[in-house]
């Protein structure tokens, strides 16, 4: 009965080594997480912030032809065929919005520009330069102002090149750019503001124009505000200062290590008591003994029965003799001996577990 309620408290430290080792784990991932996460550059408060977008849409006149039977204003999608095509006439929009109250200075001129692969580039101004000078949130630069796209005089433009330097390109770009310039200033910082990167592209053929890139596009530019050190986490929307963070975790590594390490080697205590006499000198010193199937009467020498297997090991050991394993099955019992010219050495072990010497799981083994 004692037996049994034994080993339902080593099952239920075996659960407890379980939850433990689980604990161990969590808490190792959060204190390598901790450490990483704060060993970065502090991080820079974002105190103003301002979005340029530019949206274009375009459409094609067309001549009367088979393909387009009334001829006019079309939405082409993608592809604009040239030699039914007179104009491509485009929209542009262009906003810039701020968080915060900025001044806007600068200039901007829309233009064409025709990129030849990487032999030469013409820009081709569409309107004269204009300057302007804004303060607020929200600036329209670009309200759905229109602009064409003389196809005949694309073609000819290149024709013209062509026939002037000999050299005709694989590959040709017809860009149109709002071409705006300008500084941005807000709390005494100025940032340049340049919409270069903010075109419509067609890659131009002799048959076709094609769209290339996006007809929406945005980005930003920020103003810095002070730097702001990393001294906080947030764990389930609670603020933890990283050295409390620290602290904790690595006192739970600590603490769960130490109860694992202990637990483990109460379990491998206790194990070992569950075993027999017999079952521990097999575990230890089997590859010593030599197992004898038939007992003999050795009347001719002096028997000592010694009082432990360890003192038999000694005597092995001083004479240099083998140690032979005899179970007698009629007493149930084990006999290790040995024998030199004189006497004969041996050591009685029975199968039964003493379980007066087992530990008491309940005082030697930790499960909460």
């Amino acid at each position: 009965m004692r037996r049994k309620k034994e080993g339902k408290k080593f099952f239920h430290s075996l659960w407890f080594v379980a939850v433990i080792s689980c604990l161990l784990v969590a808490s190792l991932v959060g204190t390598v997480y901790v450490f990483m996460a704060t060993q970065g550059d502090p991080l820079v408060s974002a105190e103003n912030r301002l979005a340029h977008s530019t949206s274009y849409s375009y459409k094609a006149v067309v001549k009367e032809s088979q393909l387009f039977p009334e001829g006019g204003t079309i939405n082409p999608g993608t592809v604009i065929f040239e030699n039914v095509t007179t104009e491509i006439p485009l929209e542009i929009n262009s906003t810039i919005t701020s968080e915060e109250p900025v001044t806007f200075t600068g200039t901007y001129h829309p233009t064409l520009t025709i990129v030849a692969d990487n032999y030469w580039t013409k820009e081709i101004p569409l309107t004269e330069e204009k300057s302007f000078e804004l303060e607020g949130n929200s600036f329209h630069l670009f309200d759905k102002e229109t602009y064409t796209i003389d196809v005949n005089q694309v073609r000819s433009l290149i024709t013209s090149i062509e026939e002037e330097t000999g050299v005709r390109a694989e590959n040709y770009s017809i860009k149109f750019s709002p071409n705006i310039q300008g500084s941005v200033l807000y709390n005494g910082m100025e940032r340049k503001l340049n919409n270069n990167i903010h075109e419509l592209q067609f890659n131009y053929s002799y048959y076709k124009f094609e769209l290339s890139g996006n007809t929406e596009q945005s980005s930003e530019v920020v103003f810095e505000g002070d730097m702001i050190s990393s001294n906080s986490l947030t764990i389930l929307g609670i603020p933890i200062p990283v050295s409390m963070a620290k602290g904790i975790l690595v006192i739970s590594v600590i603490l769960f290590g130490v109860l694992l390490f202990t637990n483990l080697l109460n379990i491998r205590a206790y194990q070992q008591s569950c075993l027999s006499e017999v079952e521990k000198i097999q575990k230890k010193h089997g590859r010593r003994l030599i197992p004898v199937a038939k007992k003999t009467d050795l009347m001719n020498k002096s028997s000592l029965l010694l009082d432990s297997f360890d003192s038999l090991l000694i005597v092995a050991d001083e004479k240099e003799l083998p140690i032979f394993h005899y179970y007698d099955r009629n007493k149930s019992n084990n006999i290790y001996f040995i024998i030199d010219a004189y006497y004969l050495y041996s050591f009685e072990a029975s199968d039964r577990i003493d379980y007066k010497k087992t530990l008491s799981l309940g005082s030697d083994l930790s499960y909460g």
